[in-house]
């Protein structure tokens, strides 16, 4: 016997060409939607697992400030009228941030004081500070700087992120004589 070749005809291929082509499309059309909510799904479970490892880091400070507010123990600011800054001492106040920042691990950048508030504000100027460090540390700095007689308040927080930490860009109003 000889090599006998199975030819198919022209229209047997075609069919089974668009039969393969309509699969795909349905088993496509099919398993899209389970796609997409499977990755809307993981974002959400990255998203809560995010909330809830914040909340774990967080807990041990809001326990404390929970058990403050229970016992009366207010966390107040020392009113600045009583413990004011001389204008010759507002170059001490950034001696005062880089030793909070030494204390609670983060690395001091800069405190500068704006020059519109120094020509302009008689009994406050408002000073930009600069520090680098994680979110934990600058936790426990912000805690730190509450109690800085001279701070009268805190305009303004930015956080940028920089190649292996973040910086934090404070605008501090402090109080002078």
């Amino acid at each position: 016997m000889r090599n006998q070749k199975l030819i198919l005809p022209k229209k047997t291929i075609l069919a089974l060409v668009a039969g393969v082509l309509v699969l795909g499309v349905v088993g496509f059309l099919l398993l899209f939607p389970v796609l997409r909510d499977m990755n809307r799904l993981d974002r959400q479970i990255a998203r809560a697992q995010t909330r809830l490892a914040v909340k774990k880091e967080l807990y041990p400070d809001y326990s404390r400030l929970l058990k403050m507010q229970q016992t009366q123990e207010a966390f107040r600011l020392i009113p600045y009228e009583d413990t004011m800054t001389r204008e010759k001492d507002i170059s001490t106040f950034g001696n005062t941030i880089a030793s909070l920042c030494t204390r609670t691990g983060m690395d001091y950048v800069a405190a500068t004081p704006s020059p519109e508030s120094i020509s302009g504000a008689k009994h406050m100027v408002l000073v930009d500070v600069v520090i680098r460090g994680d979110f934990l540390r600058f936790r426990e700095f912000l805690l730190q700087l509450l109690q800085v007689p001279s701070l009268v308040s805190v305009q303004q927080i930015k956080v940028r992120s920089i190649p292996e930490d973040r910086e934090y860009g404070l605008k501090l109003w402090v109080g002078l004589h």
